[in-house]
């Protein structure tokens, strides 16, 4: 039997089989490397074979050391961008991180809270760019991780006080899994939090972020010799719910107290929701 590495005991005593949420614990699933691959894919189903060629692009670019533009004083920098925003939100309890990879949303967390990161991308823990794990000092930290999906959450019902996304539900299969997912795995009282590219609503802005986007994919071929991630990664982006769709859609799925709040013009939005 293999060592589970990236689980402890409370994610232990949470497990459940993805599709029958039934509980259960770490030896009904495979262990690679010593990750739980709790992974469930919709193969036959309509987008599957796109969804699949877009993530293995993407997880050739992210383990490359060129794939995040990766030198530590921009890491450094994106750190103190996000602190501001986490700062905002008073986080307690037991933290889902969704499609989380390493989980770097831990360097904002209190370090009280207990967390858990999962992502299809098995060998996220194995493969962090150098300068990265040198930006992100809670790296270094021991890391709970299972290979999963978020339409199928390996976990029990209400065992969370906090579910988490973050620029990962335009590159789902399926969005509506994912957000009745969340809302089942949450805990009464617990809140969704979901950082999300977003659409730009300043005119001017729009123009200069579209002629931007446009020239990602061609900077991406000169520095690591391939558009193609960088061309999913703007399609799923483009493809994906405005801010006004997305609060719709939440709130189809039972949550409470809905809102988004637009950063930099919009590009990006925050959208936050509670389960009663």
């Amino acid at each position: 039997m293999q060592h589970k590495q990236f689980i402890d005991n409370w994610v232990e005593s949470i497990l459940a089989n993805p599709v029958t949420k039934q509980p259960c614990n770490s030896d009904s699933f495979e262990i690679r490397n010593g990750v739980v691959d709790a992974r469930v894919y919709l193969k036959n189903s309509p987008g599957y074979h796109a969804w699949l060629d877009g993530q293995d692009e993407y997880e050739d670019w992210a383990k490359s050391d060129d794939g995040y533009d990766n030198k530590v004083e921009n890491h450094t920098k994106e750190i103190e961008y996000d602190k501001p925003v986490y700062d905002q939100f008073e986080i307690s309890g037991d933290f889902l991180d969704c499609g989380g990879g390493v989980s770097t949303v831990r360097e904002f967390l209190p370090p009280d809270v207990r967390s858990v990161s999962l992502d299809p991308y098995i060998n996220a823990p194995f493969e962090v760019p150098k300068a990265r794990f040198e930006a992100y000092k809670s790296l270094s930290s021991p890391l709970n991780f299972l290979a999963a999906n978020a339409e199928f959450l390996p976990f029990r019902h209400q065992s969370f006080d906090w579910v988490h996304m973050r620029s990962m539900l335009d590159h789902v299969q399926v969005p509506d899994l994912c957000l009745k997912e969340a809302h089942r795995v949450l805990k009464p009282g617990g809140r969704f939090l979901c950082l999300e590219f977003s659409k730009v609503k300043n005119e001017i802005l729009n123009k200069f972020y579209q002629i931007y986007f446009q020239t990602i994919p061609r900077i991406g071929k000169l520095v690591v010799g391939k558009s193609e991630p960088y061309e999913y990664l703007i399609n799923s982006i483009e493809d994906f719910y405005s801010q006004k769709e997305f609060f719709e859609k939440i709130k189809e799925h039972n949550f409470t107290n809905v809102s988004y709040r637009n950063l930099s013009g919009g590009i990006v939005a925050i959208h936050s929701a509670w389960k009663v």
